[in-house]
């Protein structure tokens, strides 16, 4: 990189994107340097990996339920209990690799229900939960105003009709 004076070229400063670039870099690091600090199989934190176990453990049961209320027995064999399918198998294992190729929807449904209570939990204690603002009625002077729901405990939108009358004063 010369520019035929055998001299190397001025250095230049860094474009945005390099630097913002560095900056998500460097946060990211820091990050992962926490997570790192916080012991080994933490993942997020203490309480969100703890959710993630139950939940886990919450799919399995599920799965091995669902196997088991999916399958019929008929003199040794093993029958598929979907109205609209009734497959018969020599075995129950090949019945099982059937309900979780052919039916596997219906799995990921009933499995999909473990995850209600915990991510409920989870809504019901972020002070920051992104919840639409609520239209307040102000009267006739200001009409419906827009108020940030806050809280998570004990919900409440604050009455923006003082601040509209402050203004209007100022």
């Amino acid at each position: 990189g010369t520019d035929g004076s055998g001299a190397a070229p001025p250095p230049t400063a860094k474009d945005m994107l390099v630097t913002r670039l560095d900056e998500s870099v460097a946060v990211a690091l820091e990050s992962t340097s926490r997570l790192a600090s916080a012991g080994p199989g933490v993942v997020v934190d203490a309480s969100t990996d703890a959710a993630a176990s139950e939940i886990e453990s919450a799919e399995d049961r599920t799965r091995r339920t669902w196997l088991a209320h999916h399958s019929l027995d008929e003199e040794g064999r093993a029958r598929c209990s979907f109205s609209r399918c009734r497959k018969l198998f020599k075995d129950t294992a090949f019945l099982h690799k059937h309900l979780l190729k052919k039916h596997s929807d219906h799995l990921r449904a009933e499995q999909a229900k473990c995850h209600d209570g915990p991510m409920m939990r989870a809504w019901d204690g972020d002070e920051r939960r992104p919840v639409p603002p609520v239209l307040v009625d102000c009267g006739p002077r200001f009409g419906l105003v827009p108020s940030p729901v806050v809280g998570a405990s004990d919900p409440a939108a604050p009455d923006p009709e003082p601040d509209l009358r402050r203004e209007e004063r100022e």
